[in-house]
């Protein structure tokens, strides 16, 4: 389903920011592109 892979895809997105011990331009940047 669409939604449910959209949010497994914004969940990843979060734990990857969580994940950066710093976070610059590049990973706000790298979490927008969604594919």
């Amino acid at each position: 389903m669409v939604l449910a892979d959209l949010g497994k895809k914004i969940t990843g997105a979060f734990k990857n920011l969580n994940s950066a011990t710093v976070v610059d331009e590049q990973v706000p940047e790298d979490q927008l592109v969604l594919s």
